[in-house]
């Protein structure tokens, strides 16, 4: 997710398996597999490939794959 000053609506909808995060922002919904890491052979991405999985209450979220171009990333 993007920082922005404005408030832009977001929705957070989990199944047994998936966890997303939906905004109107451009970048759209971002959806993160709890099943375990995403096999790397996938083509990289703006938006990278996220997985995810719980420690006690915590969702851990991890992003990687990233295409090298995307001028947004620092």
């Amino acid at each position: 997710m993007r920082p922005f000053i404005v408030d832009i609506p977001r929705k957070i909808v989990q199944t047994e398996d998936y966890f997303m995060l939906y905004t109107e922002d451009p970048g759209g919904s971002r959806i993160i597999s709890l099943k375990g890491k995403t096999p790397l052979d996938r083509a990289p991405s703006f938006a990278g490939t996220s997985h995810g999985y719980w420690e006690g209450n915590t969702l851990v979220i991890n992003s990687d794959n990233f295409r090298d171009e995307y001028p947004g990333r620092i």
